[in-house]
């Protein structure tokens, strides 16, 4: 029996005895006890001028902490915070934060434990690797800034008292900035007593702003300044010598380059052929094959969103007796041929003839289109014909609700934004001018048959009519009204502000008389600048912009002292403008490119 209890006991012992081992083996394993930050405040540290914080690396669990030459490493009281109940030691010391001082000449072994979780810090004081405060890079980026459509990028000029120089358009708002901006090492920016974050902070930069870096010892002052940008210029992108006419141009959003449609007529068999050009590499190059063997007239452009061109156009090809020719024909490239929207439904779609037409293609990705009426049949002659696509099938002859049908609808112009259908129309009758939206599937009329008698006028000009929005749904309007004087008509842009509905002109009128230049095109820029092309007195293209900060015309700038037709102007999402034009001095077709993404942003 003894020795049975004696065989017990020696168990038991060698049972307490592994177990105090084991104990003993936890209290060295590695665990989540950390460190999650560490410095020296200057407040704890006699002689330190600023705080240093440290830089935890995670592989190998070192804390490198940059401090200047001047710093005495021997006395030094750390600041640092851990993870919940930790203990943290130093060769068997316990540390307190902000309290215990130490010796930094060498590194230092900081011991984090929590139960039976232990993590081992090796903590290093270097020298700064700079004694600077200076901005490195600095500038304004889209990315940013909403309202801008590229990237801006300073100048700094060291040697003009830290002078931070950026050439920004006269157009754009200054007031409400961000700033993009790199620092000298653990540098921190002030700009009016607030820091200042890279990316984050706001400032109004329409007058010089100071910025103050500072890395602790130094302080340095950066003076930020906007200056305006030149202008950037009109050059001649493209020159076709064909004897082409009856123009149109509109720019493709997906690839930002210009198409044509023109009409070409042989010389020696009297026969017509229609189709679409393409800018590329300053030449400009055919969109497939001929889309009409025919006469196709008062074409329109549009684009869907994969950039697929469609084409609206009156369809000489189409003759069923005397009264009743050229109806409306509708198509699209398909990357390889041209082809009827909705098959041969979409040849001569109309019931009747029609003139001015004018396409948009909606969120679904079938086309709208705007005409005149040309005879007297199922709408009134003259009278606002809308024709729609529903994917399967074409509805024409469409009308807008309240509408006055006796109204003469000369040059309709439709445009789509953000799913809400735009039309303007010049009611030749009187020389008004109406517009309307249709939302959510109701036609509304947001204006009709305006006159500016505000300001004097009593009609517009029939010759042309232009309409445009900006990015605030504002609707622009090119007319030539008689605003200067009974029959003396000049070019004029008006602004219609659609939460104010309100009027007001742009600018003055452009100093020609329309009854005889009688051609312009209109455009606001996707920084919201008006550009109006037009031809001057002796018929050359000319083009003016709105200056925002006078709030009048540009210099007219003339393109070439050529006899002009057919002028169209437009411009990309990122602010290249494009000009097309015919030659009649030549018979050739002009392109020319305003490149404000390079040379005026």
């Amino acid at each position: 029996m003894r020795k049975y209890f004696l065989h017990v006991m020696v168990v038991l012992l060698v049972v307490l005895v592994c177990s105090a081992c084991n104990e003993d083996k936890k209290e060295i394993e590695y665990g989540d006890a950390k460190i999650i930050e560490f410095g020296f405040y200057k407040n704890s540290n006699i002689g330190m001028s600023s705080d240093y914080k440290g830089t935890i690396q995670s592989d190998g669990n070192i804390i490198v902490v940059y401090v200047p030459n001047d710093v005495d490493k021997t006395k030094l009281v750390a600041y640092f915070i851990t993870t919940k109940n930790d203990v943290v030691t130093v060769e068997g010391v316990n540390q307190v934060s902000g309290v215990t001082e130490n010796d930094f000449s060498k590194p230092l072994k900081y011991v984090v434990a929590e139960g039976t979780s232990k993590t081992v810090y090796t903590v290093k004081l270097e020298t700064k690797p700079d004694e600077k405060a200076e901005i490195e890079e600095f500038g304004f980026y889209k990315d940013k800034n909403p309202h801008l459509k590229k990237d801006y990028v300073g100048v700094i000029d060291k040697t003009d008292n830290n002078t931070i120089t950026i050439l920004l358009p006269d157009y754009i708002d200054r007031s409400r900035l961000i700033a993009s901006f790199k620092l000298s090492y653990n540098d921190t920016v002030r700009v009016e007593d607030i820091e200042q974050v890279s990316g984050v902070t706001e400032n109004d930069f329409s007058i010089p702003v100071d910025y103050i870096v500072s890395d602790g010892d130094i302080n340095s002052l950066y003076i930020v300044k906007i200056e305006d940008m030149p202008d950037a210029i009109w050059e001649k992108e493209a020159h076709l010598n064909s004897k082409l006419y009856s123009m149109v141009m509109k720019v493709n959003h997906k690839d930002n380059l210009p198409y044509l449609v023109y009409v070409n007529k042989d010389p020696k068999t009297s026969k017509y052929k229609s189709g679409m050009y393409k800018l590329q590499n300053n030449s400009l190059v055919k969109v497939g094959n001929v889309f009409l063997n025919g006469k196709a007239r008062y074409s329109a452009i549009a684009f869907n969103e994969k950039g697929i061109p469609f084409v609206a156009f009156c369809d000489y090809t189409i003759i069923e007796n005397k009264s009743i020719n050229h109806k409306l024909s509708v198509m699209y490239y398909d990357n390889s041929s041209w082809k009827y929207v909705g098959g041969n439904a979409g040849k001569g779609l109309t019931d009747d003839k029609v003139l001015y037409n004018d396409i948009a293609i909606k969120s679904d990705g079938n086309p709208i289109v705007a005409s005149m009426n040309g005879n007297t049949g199922v709408l009134a002659k003259r009278e606002l014909n809308i024709s729609e696509f529903n994917g399967q099938n074409w509805t024409t002859s469409i009308t807008i609700p309240g509408r006055d049908a006796s109204q003469y609808s000369y040059y309709p112009k439709i445009k789509i934004k953000n799913d809400v259908i735009y039309i303007a129309v010049l009611n030749v009758n009187d020389g008004s001018i109406s517009a309307y939206k249709k939302q959510k599937g109701n036609w509304i009329t947001i204006f009709d048959k305006y006159i500016d008698v505000e300001n004097g006028a009593t009609t517009a000009y029939y010759r042309d009519f232009d309409f445009d929005l900006d990015s605030k749904d504002n609707i622009y309007i090119a007319i030539g009204d008689d605003q200067s004087g009974k029959n003396q008509f000049k070019p004029k842009v008006k602004k219609y502000d659609v939460v104010k509905n309100k009027w007001s002109t742009i600018a003055s009128p452009i100093d020609v008389k329309f009854s005889s230049t009688r051609y312009f095109s209109l455009c606001v820029s996707p920084y919201d600048v008006p550009f109006l092309l037009y031809r001057n007195e002796s018929l050359f293209p000319t083009v003016v912009k709105l200056n925002k900060k006078t709030q009048q015309w540009s210099t007219p700038v003339v393109l070439e002292n050529v006899a002009s037709d057919n002028l169209y102007i437009d411009f990309t999402p990122n602010n290249i403008g494009y000009i097309a034009y015919e030659n009649t001095d030549i018979k050739a077709i002009e392109v020319w490119k305003y490149d404000a993404s390079v040379k005026s942003e």
